[in-house]
């Protein structure tokens, strides 16, 4: 591969990292990065407000090891739409893999998203296993839509991206940034850049990274509050032409009963949603 080629491809890692992130994952997390079969240009870790010092030293670990293990400090912890796009200022790549710090990424996730980037797609993200922090053995593949065609019929409904396992076109972002709307920032973003007509998407038909989730997490996207922010996503997409008026209401019916009802049957759901 002749250089301009190879910088054209180079990747930047993204990941932004809070006092409330699990410190074993964190460290797993980095090391899942740092062990892939093909390595990011430069890792961009964005500490969001106070850390404790067990993170620190973890990221310092790695950053002694690391020469482009790049760290940039939010003195005020911040939302996390607000975190990424502080993140994304530094970029100094053409492309931004997407990681988290409870995700661990399998061992060819960037070799086999940038062989696939290379056939000209801007977003490619992936299916993803979700494991439970606490129940044993409890694990579920959660499956995107594969190709352009059935992720813009997806985004109509429901969030086409599992967003830790996307790599993003960073041109994308001259234009557009992640919208401050909680736990919905990347579906949002979404209906933003899949209003342009020359956007491509891919989603790679095999879990790539893994996450892990608990039951808190569930119980954070429940309730009133997020009956308004539901609304809030549903004009975003209406405005950017994705759906239509009767779309807007039902969906906003029944995602709205749906975030109001016992946790016990949202639970259920979301295992509906997932494949064992």
């Amino acid at each position: 591969m002749d250089t301009n080629l190879k910088h054209q491809y180079r990747f930047s890692i993204l990941l932004s990292v809070c006092e409330k992130d699990d410190d074993i994952y964190l460290n797993k997390s980095l090391r899942s990065v740092l062990e892939n079969s093909i390595q990011p240009y430069e890792i961009i870790i964005v500490v969001n407000g106070f850390i404790s010092d067990i993170k620190e030293n973890i990221l310092a670990k790695y950053k002694l090891n690391n020469i482009n293990f790049e760290i940039y400090r939010m003195e005020n912890l911040s939302n996390f739409a607000v975190a990424l796009n502080f993140g994304l200022k530094f970029v100094k790549t053409n492309w931004v893999m997407r990681q988290d710090p409870d995700d661990i990424s399998d061992k060819y996730r960037f070799e086999k998203i940038m062989k696939k980037i290379k056939t000209g797609i801007d977003i490619c993200g992936s299916n993803m296993i979700e494991r439970s922090l606490f129940i044993p053995n409890d694990s579920y593949i959660k499956k995107v839509p594969e190709k352009h065609k059935d992720i813009m019929h997806y985004l109509k409904i429901r969030n086409p991206f599992s967003h830790p396992t996307v790599c993003i076109n960073n041109k994308l972002f001259q234009n557009f940034k992640y919208p401050d709307l909680l736990l919905k920032e990347d579906y949002a973003l979404w209906s933003n850049i899949l209003s342009e007509n020359n956007v491509n998407c891919y989603n790679i038909q095999e879990p790539l990274v893994e996450t892990c989730n608990s039951i808190n997490q569930i119980k954070r996207r429940r309730g009133f509050r997020h009956i308004f922010l539901e609304i809030k996503l549903q004009k975003i997409l209406m405005s950017d032409n994705h759906i239509g008026l009767f779309r807007f209401i039902s969906n906003c019916i029944i995602r709205g009963l749906a975030l109001c009802m016992p946790i016990i049957f949202l639970k259920l759901i979301y295992k509906l949603n997932r494949k064992n």
